[in-house]
């Protein structure tokens, strides 16, 4: 169609909600000047066909901009990012808590409590969209007190540092939901964001920085104010060992020092929850110590991923045990010991080889008095014993019938968790 002074001014006004006829419609009005020798004026009549008032492109160019930026706002709160989660997500999109929690710059309170309970996590779920399709967390379910030390301990691929990376929402999950006091969190782990501590495996410093500087920054961004800041940072330098390294900064600091530093940082600001992944990997013994009693001590609910189950056993009083994504442990180390078998190995020996016919009779002598007593399956000269309260008097009565069972002397000692472990993930294969 070819346009002419009679229909121009229709398709113009259909155009001039197109951007790029915006400035083609500025540039052509410069023109027209030009050509027709009229000074250039933002109040100019339209004395010709194809002359546009200059207001009306400069009003529509600024409704354009505005309405690009309030859609790139829009899109960057809701679609999915390559690392962390979307601040709203499209399956919050009409949840009016989100909204509130978004644009909230207070530190919300948790006290309020309803329960005894401080966290409940319910059916938390997340599947890798791969190729096949990986199910990193299958239905997790736990609930943490306040004050406990909870370990976190699976093989490689359990889904331990998928969980870790939920609660903290560096990733979303598919599906699950969250109680803080017995209260339902309409945002989810979000709600979770800003009361937590986290201490990732790397050490994640600014090497300019001291370490003063270090606690002060990240004091700061927790909303301490002045007063009580100073006073946090040096309960928390007393308190982790950092004494006399204030001043220095992060690229000179020792490995198990630069370590000490990213374990306090995760404890600044008094956060109701803290999340440690492998707060020991790689330190000598010492340094291990140190760190494993400067968090012990702390008394704040703490999550720690581990490997170590000597540091499982001395951090913590609760146990998370995780096989194939899904959570097959809950409880003390005492429950561990005690569901799976792994108490005492006590090793008879006999005066004599022919004396060895007496073992059974003995098994079966220590039955009569404790259950849950059984030869090893490994050891055929072992018998087990459970975690309880009867052991050391049975000792007693081993010691003054040995005559009777032909034993010249016995060992026991404790079994490794280690062994209970390996024992677990075993089981698990075979089903």
């Amino acid at each position: 169609m070819i346009l002419d002074e009679s229909n121009i001014l229709e398709y113009a006004a259909i155009m001039i909600f197109l951007p790029q006829w915006l400035s083609t419609m500025f540039i052509d009005n410069i023109m027209l000047s030009k050509v027709y020798s009229m000074p250039f004026s933002m109040k100019n009549i339209m004395l010709l066909s194809r002359w546009k008032n200059t207001w009306i492109i400069l009003g529509i160019s600024i409704a354009f901009i505005c309405a690009y930026l309030i859609l790139y706002f829009i899109l960057n709160i809701l679609m999915p990012r390559k690392f962390g989660s979307s601040p709203i997500g499209f399956s919050n999109i009409f949840c009016l808590s989100s909204w509130k929690q978004l644009f909230s710059f207070r530190r919300e309170n948790l006290s309020d409590a309803v329960s005894d309970r401080f966290i409940d996590v319910i059916e938390i779920d997340k599947t890798y969209r791969s190729s096949p399709p990986v199910h990193a967390l299958n239905n997790v379910t736990f609930s943490i007190n306040q004050g406990d030390v909870v370990s976190l301990i699976g093989p490689n691929g359990s889904g331990k540092s998928t969980l870790l990376n939920a609660i903290t929402r560096s990733i979303s999950s598919d599906r699950g939901s969250l109680q803080i006091y017995g209260h339902q969190c309409s945002t989810g782990f979000s709600a979770l964001q800003q009361h937590l501590g986290i201490c990732y495996q790397e050490n994640i410093l600014f090497e300019g920085l001291s370490v003063y500087r270090h606690l002060e920054f990240f004091g700061t961004i927790r909303g301490l104010d002045s007063c009580h800041l100073k006073e946090d940072i040096e309960q928390i330098v007393s308190h982790f060992g950092l004494d006399g390294l204030e001043n220095m900064s992060a690229s000179t600091l020792s490995g198990g020092q630069k370590r000490k530093l990213c374990v306090a940082i995760a404890f600044i600001g008094h956060p109701y929850l803290v999340l440690l992944d492998e707060p020991t990997s790689g330190m000598d013994a010492n340094i291990r110590q140190e760190i494993w009693k400067s968090i012990s001590s702390y008394n704040v609910t703490s999550i720690v991923s581990t490997h170590s189950i000597e540091e499982a056993g001395i951090l913590s009083n609760r146990m998370f045990v995780m096989r194939n994504g899904s959570l097959i442990f809950d409880g003390t180390p005492n429950d561990l010991r005690s569901q799976f078998h792994c108490g005492y190995r006590l090793t008879p020996i006999f005066s004599q080889e022919s004396d060895k016919q007496y073992k059974t009779e003995l098994v079966s002598w220590i039955q009569s008095k404790i259950d849950g007593v059984y030869l090893s399956p490994i050891h055929e000269d072992d018998i087990m014993l459970p975690v309880c309260d009867e052991i050391t008097e049975l000792l007693v009565e081993i010691e003054s019938n040995k005559e009777r069972f032909h034993i010249n002397s016995f060992n026991i000692i404790v079994e490794q968790l280690e062994n209970v472990l390996y024992r677990m993930y075993a089981d698990d294969e075979n089903l």
